[in-house]
């Protein structure tokens, strides 16, 4: 049973990897955009973004917890910019016997990026292409936390069946 915590900016591909190992390991993906999406649809006007998001964050640990505990291996799919991210995935992980995983995705390279958010269905929640500018996405490159343990860092810009493998194995090992 495994803990994967993915990482990495808008449009680095997070999602679609997510989705392949689910196929490939039965794993149960918790979407950090789809959660605060639906909070967010609500339009209550007292709830922030920064309300929505820590809602979310709520949110994604239950569930993970709750589908740990019936031994099921779970992705958290969030950017990854907050430490207690790293800690509370670390705790369930040991308290549920689970091998703690994170798989950071990288796109080293603005246009792509941009043209990446262009072409996805964008959710509420997400980032509006249009006020992505080069600057933003340096930002964004370094607000990522990193894990002091091994993790696999992916550049995304190949087809994902070059690098599927590699992950998996990185997921399956001891």
């Amino acid at each position: 049973m495994f803990l994967l915590q993915m990482a990495g900016h808008g449009g680095s591909g997070k999602s679609t990897l997510a989705k392949k190992i689910a196929e490939k390991s039965g794993a149960i993906i918790i979407d950090n955009d789809i959660i605060k999406s639906a909070i967010l649809e609500l339009n209550i006007d007292d709830i922030s973004w920064d309300t929505a998001g820590k809602l979310t964050y709520n949110i994604n640990f239950k569930l993970a917890e709750y589908y740990l505990e019936q031994n099921k291996n779970v992705i958290i799919d969030t950017p990854c910019r907050y430490p207690f991210i790293l800690e509370k995935g670390k705790k369930l992980s040991l308290k549920y016997g689970a091998l703690y995983k994170y798989i950071e995705c990288y796109v080293d390279n603005y246009e792509e990026t941009a043209k990446r958010l262009r072409q996805r269905n964008k959710l509420l929640s997400q980032v509006d292409e249009s006020k992505v500018d080069e600057n933003h996405y340096k930002k964004w490159l370094n607000e990522t936390i990193f894990p002091k343990t091994e993790y696999l860092k992916i550049e995304t810009n190949r087809p994902i069946e070059e690098y599927i493998e590699k992950c998996m194995r990185y997921i399956n090992k001891m």
